[in-house]
């Protein structure tokens, strides 16, 4: 599931399994929808993330 709890919880871009088959069209069309200026909170894979 891509979508857990509010329309763009638990989107992280860093997730590189989330390019494995390719750009991830859908991910950025929900955020451009539901959230179009929207900050990536830190995550395992970027600087100073969890």
């Amino acid at each position: 599931m891509l979508w857990e709890g509010d329309l763009v919880d638990g989107i992280d871009l860093t997730a590189l399994d989330r390019f494995a088959a390719g750009f991830p069209h859908e991910v950025f069309d929900r955020l451009r929808e539901h959230a179009p200026v929207w900050w990536h909170p830190p995550a395992e894979h970027t600087p100073g993330g969890a």
